[in-house]
């Protein structure tokens, strides 16, 4: 089966088109007067697939299903030929034709061709002159359009060799900027040696001042030592010190047994004037040690007031070493500050060296990548070049062929007048048939060899083609390609500016920050500059103190010297007393008189104590105005001589007295003594209303220091909560370091990707390298010199911190042996109570005997009574003002004022009774 189908196309391109459509390519195509017969050898359900093949390309119109073969445009040759073909027929009955027509065009071969379905509905309609005049319009119209596909084609090849020019001229510059780079690169590596020989000497240097501070840590360490020993020397004076405080207790023991026994004395002196007047000048011996007992006693207490002012200087200064400490912590926190941004500064020129030692790597890679496109260029112009030169020889080659097509056309122009003659021929003789018949076959032989010839040239045609259609796709690739590449730097290119940009705004953020340090810096140098100056005035105070501590144990010395001459004399006058034993018990009816008027002191006295125990409370309350206090009572003191000058002219005015006592007139002259005694009381109470004044105005003074203490403290919270803040400001700035930290390793991440882009940035890099060097160094020299003095006033505070331990160690063992004369002052004042308790048992025992002043007796022992129930009541309350003295004494241990005033009162009636044994 037969069937023909019109295609508008080159011979050469029928196979190419079965084979893009998936069909198996004709085994025969032959070619005649503009006609195209492809031959298949196949079954007809191949006839039937190839139909659908023929429809699926855009050639839908079947012309014929009769196997005829158009030869010529007469009906008579048609005839013939149909006669022929019958003949034929039985010869070709497995073969099938398929008649195609198909426009001829010389030029298409150069170029891919689009295809242009024209379906005709006869066969005979190709024969006519209109059909032959369209195909000709046709073919122009298509000749034209590949002429202009060629210039658009030479125009696209002329742009793609103007950008090859732009791409050497960018590779161009490209190399000159790698070359300013190695430069850089070499200035840069130049700059790291000299960085590297600058931190070499730093740590020599640095190795050196670690040297000297240990030769210093050594010094003071021997220091340390020699002040060890000085607190042995002074623990040594502590315990000498309670030596002499046991013997002052045992010497004031010895001085109430001797009161008792002057008392007794007394009661001799009554039996026997010259027995009186020894014990009189042996008395006035124990007065004179008395005195030299209180004299003592008063270096004692001046030496214990001037120890309570040094306490006190010494607390002022310990509390100025914890201020220094605060500041020195806080300087250290600031050293420590500055030592991280020195250490981030060394990570971020380390991080810099590694950009740079990456970055000269990625200019290597650069360097071969570029290296490698100039080699691609030269041999992509080289490939172009050649295949310039292939199309020249496809061109060439395509001329030859279209001059070979007019030869073919000529010889067909040829054979179709030589079938016209053949059919004259024929009109005149249908007789020769056999002689057209051979030459018809002859011409088809010449026909299937000149179609043979056209399929070899469409062949090659179709090859060049397809390699000029390879290397336009090769080159749009390239070009492709290169867009990126170029697109991609453009981008990269942006990004580094950008980071740039960035870079430069932390490092001015940096640099503001190394301003702020060298101002810190500049203040923490002031101020140990001022803490230096403290020290020095510290150690010039450490010094008198070691100087006042030699004094007060020479001081001591002598005290042991006196003490021990007044155990001398009172181991005689214990002698002396056991022997005047027996004559005390005869003298003991003529105090019975006395105990009256004994009585009578003895309640002024009880009140004397009563205020003197307020008095006491009350100073307990001004300790800390010692220095006030000290003059007040030196004033009392003197004023306490004067009353014991009186009380000497008393006692030699009773001694006048004494041959009238044996007279009647014993009883006036009690009642008159009695009488001055009451004025002298009387002198006494405006004396302590004088004193209870000048206490009041002590109160008051006591009561601003108070406040000004309150102050003090409020001034020393608002100072920890300030230092609170600036812990708080360091935590917060510590924080954004670790964040700037952060930032900065993801800045350095990125600039890991960013590498080409720091062309044009170098310059600027290299003066901010060499000005952190300059930061780094001069950082690194503020920092030592901020160790070493750190180094050295912590050494100074360590010291002083231990001489104050030592000092705070001396001033409780002195607290210490204060509650311990104080228990001894309540004794002595029991005892004192318990004498008092004893007159008047024995002035009860005595009134038994004697009737006349029975009725007196009996009033005095009512009296008595009553006056001993306010005397246990005293005892009830004394013992109860001493354990709230002694609470006081444990809570604040300035309280000896008050203490020393109960002492001079107690030797103040130890005074009273003797001279009143003595006037009887």
């Amino acid at each position: 089966m037969a069937t023909s189908v019109d295609f508008f196309f080159a011979p050469s391109l029928t196979k190419v088109m079965f084979l893009q459509f998936g069909a198996f390519p004709p085994t025969v195509v032959t070619h005649w007067r503009g006609t195209t017969t492809i031959q298949f050898t196949q079954d007809p359900a191949y006839y039937f697939s190839m139909k659908e093949l023929i429809k699926k390309m855009g050639f839908t119109t079947i012309i014929d299903d009769t196997p005829v073969r158009t030869l010529t445009k007469s009906s008579k040759i048609r005839a013939f030929c149909s006669t022929l073909v019958d003949k034929v027929h039985s010869d070709e009955v497995d073969d099938e034709f398929i008649k195609v027509e198909e426009l001829l065009d010389i030029k298409e071969s150069c170029h891919l061709f689009k295809p242009i379905v024209d379906v005709t509905e006869d066969a005979r309609n190709l024969e006519s002159t209109n059909s032959v005049s369209n195909i000709l319009l046709l073919m122009e119209e298509k000749i034209q359009e590949l002429e202009f596909q060629l210039k658009t084609s030479i125009e696209d090849l002329k742009h793609s060799e103007s950008e090859k020019v732009s791409l050497k001229t960018e590779v161009d510059i490209a190399n000159e900027k790698l070359e300013l780079m190695n430069r850089h690169c070499e200035e840069l590596e130049l700059n790291h040696k000299i960085m590297k020989d600058k931190i070499l000497e730093a740590e020599e240097k640095n190795n050196l001042q670690l040297r000297m501070l240990q030769e210093a840590l050594a010094a003071k360490d021997t220091k340390n030592m020699e002040i060890l020993d000085i607190k042995g020397a002074y623990t040594c004076m502590s315990a000498e010190l309670e030596m002499s405080s046991r013997k002052l207790e045992e010497f004031e023991a010895a001085l109430f047994s001797s009161s008792m026994k002057v008392h007794l004395l007394e009661q001799l002196n009554k039996q026997n004037s010259s027995q009186a007047e020894l014990e009189s000048a042996r008395a006035l011996e124990i007065e004179k040690m008395m005195e030299l007992a209180q004299t003592s006693q008063k270096e004692m207490e001046c030496q214990l007031g001037e120890l309570q002012n040094e306490l006190e200087v010494l607390y002022d200064k310990i509390a100025e070493d914890h201020y220094i400490e605060e500041k020195l912590e806080i300087s250290k926190a600031e050293v420590a500050a500055l030592e991280q941004k020195i250490i981030y500064q060394d990570s971020i020129i380390h991080g810099l060296t590694e950009e740079l030692k990456a970055h000269n790597a990625f200019e290597e890679k650069t360097r071969a990548k570029v290296d490698e496109l100039e080699n691609l260029i030269s041999a992509s112009t080289e490939d172009l070049k050649a295949r310039l030169v292939c199309l020249e020889e496809v061109e060439w080659k395509l001329d030859e062929q279209v001059k070979e097509w007019e030869i073919v056309e000529d010889r067909v122009r040829n054979q179709e007048i030589q079938t016209l003659n053949l059919e004259k021929d024929l009109k005149a003789s249908t007789a020769r048939e056999k002689e057209p018949l051979e030459k018809l076959r002859y011409a088809d032989e010449q026909l299937g060899q000149l179609e043979n010839a056209i399929d070899e040239l469409s062949a090659r045609n179709l090859e060049v083609e397809s390699v000029h259609e390879i290397f336009v796709k090769d080159l749009e690739l390239k070009l492709q390609e290169t867009e990126d590449i170029f697109e991609r730097k453009v981008s990269e290119a942006r990004e580094l500016q950008e980071k740039v940009k960035s870079l430069e705004e932390h490092m001015a953020y940096f640099k503001d920050q190394a301003v702020q340090a060298n101002d810190k810096v500049s203040l923490l140098k002031a101020e140990l500059e001022g803490n230096t100056k403290k020290l020095v005035s510290l150690e010039s105070y450490v010094e008198e103190l070691k100087q006042k501590a030699s004094d007060s144990y020479l001081k001591n010395e002598q005290i042991f010297s006196a003490k021990e001459l007044l155990f001398g004399t009172n181991s005689r006058l214990r002698e002396e007393l056991q022997s005047h034993q027996l004559k005390v018990n005869e003298l003991n009816e003529l105090l019975n008189s006395i105990n009256a008027e004994k009585k009578v002191t003895s309640q002024q006295m009880s009140s004397h104590v009563e205020r003197i125990a307020k008095l006491a409370d009350e100073c307990s309350k001004v300790s800390e105005l010692q220095s006030v206090t000290e003059s007040y009572f030196k004033e009392t003191e003197v004023e306490l001589q004067e009353v014991i000058e009186k009380l000497m002219i008393r006692d030699s005015e009773n001694k006048n007295l004494k041959e009238r006592l044996l007279t009647l007139e014993a009883q006036l002259l009690t009642c008159e003594k009695g009488a001055s005694k009451l004025a002298e009381v009387a002198e006494n109470q405006d004396k302590s209303e004088d004193a209870l004044s000048k206490f009041w105005d002590l109160k008051g003074l006591f009561e601003q220091l108070l406040s000004r203490f309150n102050q003090f403290k409020m001034q020393n919270e608002d100072l920890a909560r300030q230092n609170l803040n600036l812990i708080n400001d360091l935590a917060t700035y510590v924080t954004k370091i670790n964040e700037m930290q952060i930032t900065l390793s993801a800045i350095l991440a990125e600039k890991e990707d960013t590498s080409l882009k720091h062309h044009s940035s170098r310059g600027e890099m290299v003066n901010l390298e060499q000005k952190l060097i300059s930061d780094k160094e001069r950082l690194q020299s503020q920092i030592k010199i901020m160790r070493s003095a750190a180094a050295k006033m912590e050494a100074a505070v360590t010291d002083k911190l231990k001489e104050q331990m030592c000092i705070f160690r001396e001033r409780n063992n002195l607290n210490q042996q204060l509650k311990q004369i104080q228990n001894e002052c309540d004794l002595a004042r029991t005892i004192i109570i318990e004498q008092v308790m004893d007159g008047t048992i024995e002035a009860k025992i005595k009134g038994t005997g004697k009737l006349k002043s029975r009725d007196l007796r009996l009033d005095n022992s009512t009296l008595s009574k009553r006056k001993s129930k306010k005397v246990s009541n005293d005892l009830h309350q004394a013992p109860q003002i001493t354990s709230h003295q002694t609470a006081h004494a444990v809570v604040e241990p300035l309280e000896i004022l008050a203490l020393k005033f109960i002492l001079c009162v107690a030797i103040m009636s130890l005074i009273i009774g003797i001279v009143l044994g003595k006037s009887y």
